[in-house]
């Protein structure tokens, strides 16, 4: 924690660094290779015991839940993230999928209400 606090990360940015296909989860290997990657002071196999802790279903996987459980053992381990969170990761998991050259501006104006850019029909394809 005390490392991403000093990069001045919010988890769920260093999540989506790691996830690099957006599919709301990351392997062990690209964890470890991340963070082996990222020169933090570790080495491989200290990196897959951590990913062993993390995750925590054992399925090979570390979902957005499981990654945050993990770097806040304090907070309940059975409490899901709130909707507004998720709706947060969803349109941005959504807005990454665009693969067009002029990609369209997704802003958030308050809770639960974005802007989206205006864009032609034709301007997206």
């Amino acid at each position: 924690m005390q490392w991403i606090s000093h990069l001045k990360s919010r988890i769920l940015d260093v999540f989506r660094n790691i996830d690099r296909d957006q599919d709301g989860r990351i392997s062990k290997k690209e964890l470890i290779d991340n963070v082996l990657a990222s020169k933090f002071p570790t080495n491989s196999l200290e990196m897959n015991a951590v990913a062993n802790i993390f995750d925590t279903n054992g399925d090979g996987f570390i979902d957005y839940y499981e990654f945050v459980s993990a770097l806040h053992p304090s907070r309940d381990p059975y409490r899901r993230t709130l909707d507004a969170d998720q709706i947060n990761e969803e349109v941005s998991r959504q807005v990454s999928h665009c693969i067009c050259p002029k990609r369209f501006q997704v802003e958030q104006i308050s809770a639960n209400r974005y802007r989206v850019s205006d864009l032609k029909p034709f301007d997206c394809m």
